[in-house]
């Protein structure tokens, strides 16, 4: 998730300080993303804005020394809430976030506790543009976001797998499953971003009476496949908490 930030936040030009606790990684990163290395504490002294993105028992090791009042500290660390983040963390604003990986594209969700103060989400606002799109939240809302948008493309990714794997059984070439599933997906995602509204009106639209979709909406249900997806989802949301409650 680091390095998806890094090359998009290099493609808008920004000047790049890498930090790894592997040396290889931070300096092949910095080649492709034309920036440089340096050590956490060095790295902060300079920085205007410093993301953190390591595993959340690794947060004991992030040192960087003291911050200036004006310095942004993103954290995308899973279940660590911000009371816990400022005892690692002396100064700066510190600010708590749950991207997906989409932000490599520019498609990402970016959800963001939102901070009070206007300027300052201007200027996360800023720092944000041409990644995806924002989504002020209160932070206890995080642990749901992480299982529906963190953990949600994995779902929608198994549900395209099982298309693919229906387009062979059918006589398709693989390469014909994949294209058609990959336009259907993108084709119906439009749709329902361009009709807002409960995605069952659009539903039933595509359903006409007696047809196909319809009759497939009932094996559907009767595999329980809507529940396997929500219960999916709510086991991933069980775990974001649990996750939470390990690090107080």
């Amino acid at each position: 998730m680091g390095s998806a930030f890094a090359h998009r936040w290099a493609e808008k030009g920004h000047q790049l300080i890498l930090c790894d606790h592997s040396p290889k990684k931070a300096e092949s990163l910095a080649h492709e993303t034309k920036g440089k290395t340096a050590s956490m504490k060095e790295a902060a002294a300079h920085a205007e804005v410093i993301l953190i993105a390591v595993k959340p028992k690794d947060l004991r090791e992030i040192q960087l020394g003291e911050l200036k009042k004006e310095q942004i500290v993103l954290s995308i660390l899973a279940g660590v809430p911000v009371h816990l983040l400022k005892t690692a963390i002396r100064g700066g604003e510190v600010i708590r976030m749950m991207p997906n990986l989409a932000v490599k594209l520019g498609e990402g969700v970016l959800a963001t506790v939102a901070p009070p103060e206007e300027k300052l989400r201007g200027r996360l606002r800023t720092l944000f543009e041409g990644l995806g799109e924002i989504f002020w939240v209160e932070e206890e809302k995080l642990e749901a976001i992480t299982a529906l948008a963190g953990s949600g493309p994995a779902y929608l990714l198994a549900v395209a797998e099982a298309m693919v794997e229906a387009g062979i059984a059918m006589g398709l070439s693989a390469q014909e499953a994949e294209a058609l599933v990959l336009q259907t997906g993108l084709g119906t995602l439009a749709m329902l971003k361009d009709k807002g509204g409960h995605p069952g009106q659009l539903l039933w639209e595509i359903s006409s009476p007696g047809g196909t979709t319809i009759h497939g909406m009932l094996a559907f249900e009767e595999q329980g496949v809507r529940f396997g997806i929500a219960k999916a989802l709510l086991e991933a949301y069980r775990r974001a908490l649990q996750m939470k409650g390990e690090k107080k």
